[in-house]
């Protein structure tokens, strides 16, 4: 798709990339510590490297998934590294949930083109309409004049 970088789509594509930078930094501080388990210390200060957020206890166990998970994330590095990438694909689902809802200016739960074109004229004013209207065309895949969220999420994806 050509004319997605040209609107910076091309963030949420480097999502994955930035993803997995996170979840090695937050393994190489998780594997830094010698002893097994690590101590809720260890663990929280490789999450915060790994997610760039530092939570309070509920939440890591939350974000873990419950207490066995946190149990099992102190002692294995497969298991940390698996909620890792859970939390942060839940971070960049609620970007993109975010950016959706700024694209939703009638909060309709869909896109139409004019809603598009509104944001893209305040955002990008200097990008060509017809540009913006490809774009659209391009991700109505169901050819009915409305992107849903799942349609915009596959847009900003590049699929």
């Amino acid at each position: 798709n050509s004319a997605v970088p040209c609107v910076h789509f091309h963030r949420w594509r480097a999502i994955s990339d930035m993803a997995a930078e996170r979840v090695g930094a937050g393994l190489e501080r998780w594997e830094a510590w010698s002893t097994r388990p690590l101590t809720s210390h260890q663990l929280k200060c490789a999450w915060t490297t790994g997610t760039g957020v530092r939570p309070s206890k509920a939440q890591l166990r939350q974000s873990v998934g419950g207490k066995d998970a946190l149990a099992q994330a102190h002692s294995d590095r497969e298991a940390f590294a698996a909620a890792v990438e859970r939390q942060l694909e839940a971070d960049a689902h609620d970007e993109l949930r975010v950016l959706f809802n700024a694209f939703d200016v009638h909060h309709r739960g869909f896109l139409t083109l004019p809603d598009v074109k509104e944001v893209f004229s305040e955002a990008y004013p200097d990008m060509n309409p017809t540009a913006v209207e490809g774009i659209f065309h391009e991700a109505d895949t169901a050819r009915c004049g409305r992107l849903s969220y799942r349609a915009f999420e596959k847009l900003m994806a590049g699929d």
